[in-house]
């Protein structure tokens, strides 16, 4: 009986180290989509720390268009 608790345990505490990874792993995916979303306030503050050099014709556009007009 004590080693079917123990591994009912041992079971139990690796969902939960599972379940507690794919959470992260969703949040820094999150985290990830508001700064590759155009216009967005991350997208917008990862673009003013950019260097000018690395930005495109496109980037400064879409930067003009949604971080400084609206």
């Amino acid at each position: 009986m004590n080693k079917y608790l123990a591994l009912l345990c041992l079971l139990l505490v690796g969902c939960l180290l599972i379940m507690m990874g794919l959470n992260m792993i969703a949040a820094t995916d999150e985290q990830q989509n508001a700064v590759t979303t155009v216009g967005s306030e991350a997208w917008c503050d990862a673009m003013v720390e950019t260097p000018n050099s690395q930005w495109t014709e496109q980037t400064t556009q879409d930067f003009a268009r949604h971080c400084l007009y609206e």
